[in-house]
């Protein structure tokens, strides 16, 4: 489809868009009015045509005509103007009509005011200001003085020879504040605490100055006693100069066979919770091995853990599940020791809980009991043999001598004894009784046994 052209239409005529803004619309082109003396009353936005000679900006993209003229966005290309797709047309109606029918329709629409166009800046011009040549740009109040304002003038300076006045000094900045001090007798350890402080410094940036006052202010008690014994070089030096001077001294032994010695004594306290204590033995382990592979320090750590923990039971329980490493096997150490709590009776609110011993400590108890009783048998038995070996061993006792003659009865003739004790074929060799000497009759049959009388029948106390 070709473009229907008209000789008589100029280029530069205005194009109404009917899809969308700022597309032409292809194969079509407006036959532009011959005379449109209703164009100001029709469009809203357009002003009446400008009288006289008009500038050479307003002539550089479009013509002058009786839209475009004296309009503030004639000095802009058209895909610039956001009226362009209303120069034909007021906004609101159909395009279909034309602007005569619309007015007619509508009624006349009132005409914005001319608007005066300003001169074209050219090159070395000075920037436009607010003002009546330029009545697009805002009334810029004057810079006022202030800080704020780096553009005003400050206050004038004093004349030649008037006194200075005094300035005053910045306060100086305080020393910041670490999480701990060091006296060199608490818990806190040097290494722990020049950690801390080497780590802050680097943080902020100290001054050689400022660090050794923030390290003089953290020292207390023989830490701070140590460095007022120091030489004159260590307390005028620098803040390195007092770091070596207090780490000579209070810095623990670093040679591996004191770190052996320690890991040999090192047994967990009872206060000292498992995860405390492995931290300790992977401490030390690193310290009393140092150049070892990381997975040999780890099972180093795991069988020194295991084997120096309090609860012996508890040390053998986990073994059995065979712990990977060192972090692995203080993970099941706390699980056992909480399933053990949780497990534990609950005790009343008069009684105090009752712990209940293991069943390895219960059986170690019962071996022991047993071993105690048998123990104590052995003996028994070993002393009753010895005295029976004694008697068999050993004369026979002759019984004291009576002050008063007592005449001895004749035994009687038993031929049917019907005491069991007693034997029928007498006694066995060597066996005797031990009053009267006799080998018929032992001692509790003997008829001389004192309370008896000579007929053999016990005698009673008058």
């Amino acid at each position: 489809m070709s473009d229907s052209t008209d000789s008589t239409l100029p280029d530069d005529d205005v194009v109404v868009f009917r899809d969308a803004p700022f597309r032409r619309r292809r194969g079509h082109r407006r036959a532009a009015p011959a005379a449109n003396p209703d164009g100001a009353a029709l469009n809203p936005f357009v002003g009446p045509p400008a009288q006289g000679p008009q500038p050479a900006q307003a002539q550089g993209h479009f013509p002058a005509g009786p839209f475009f003229n004296a309009h503030p966005y004639a000095q802009v290309p058209f895909y610039m103007n956001p009226y362009y797709q209303f120069a034909q047309a007021p906004m609101g109606y159909p395009y279909h009509l034309p602007a005569p029918a619309a007015a007619a329709a509508h009624g006349p629409q009132p005409a914005l005011p001319a608007v005066p166009l300003a001169p074209a800046p050219h090159a070395g011009a000075p920037p436009p200001v607010a003002g009546a040549a330029n009545p697009f740009l805002p009334a810029i109040p004057p810079p006022a003085a202030g800080a704020n304002n780096p553009f005003a003038q400050g206050p004038a300076p004093p004349p030649a020879g008037a006194p200075i006045p005094p300035q005053p000094h910045p306060h100086p900045p305080k020393p910041p504040t670490l999480t701990s001090k060091f006296s060199g007798e608490s818990n806190v350890k040097w290494e722990e605490f020049e950690l801390l402080f080497t780590n802050d410094r680097l943080y902020g940036q100290w001054s050689d100055q400022l660090a050794k006052t923030t390290l003089l202010r953290h020292l207390s008690g023989v830490a701070l006693t140590t460095y007022a014994s120091a030489d004159a070089t260590v307390q005028n030096g620098t803040c390195n100069d007092v770091l070596n001077f207090l780490r000579d001294i209070f810095q623990s032994p670093t040679s591996v066979e004191h770190y052996e010695a320690e890991l040999n004594s090192m047994r967990q306290l009872p206060s000292e919770t498992p995860q405390a204590f492995e931290v300790r033995v992977r401490n030390l382990v690193a310290k009393a091995y140092p150049g070892t592979f990381s997975h040999t320090l780890d099972s180093i750590g795991k069988r020194l853990f295991l084997d120096r923990l309090r609860d012996s039971h508890l040390a053998h329980e986990v073994r059995k599940f065979t712990p990977r490493d060192l972090h692995e096997a203080r993970t099941q150490v706390e699980l056992f020791s909480a399933l053990a709590s949780n497990s534990a009776t609950p005790s009343s609110a008069n009684n105090t809980p009752r712990s209940d011993p293991p069943i390895s400590r219960l059986l170690a108890d019962h071996k022991t009991d047993m071993s105690r009783l048998q123990r104590n048998h052995e003996r028994q038995v070993t002393e009753i043999c010895n005295k029976v070996q004694h008697m068999l061993s050993s004369p026979p006792n002759v019984p004291p001598q009576q002050q008063a003659p007592v005449q001895a009865a004749v035994p009687p003739n038993i031929t049917n004894p019907t005491n069991p004790l007693r034997p029928s074929r007498g006694l066995p060799p060597g066996y005797r009784c031990h009053i009267c000497n006799s080998p018929e009759h032992l001692k509790a049959l003997c008829p001389h046994r004192p309370g008896v009388s000579p007929s053999g029948n016990p005698s009673r106390l008058t």
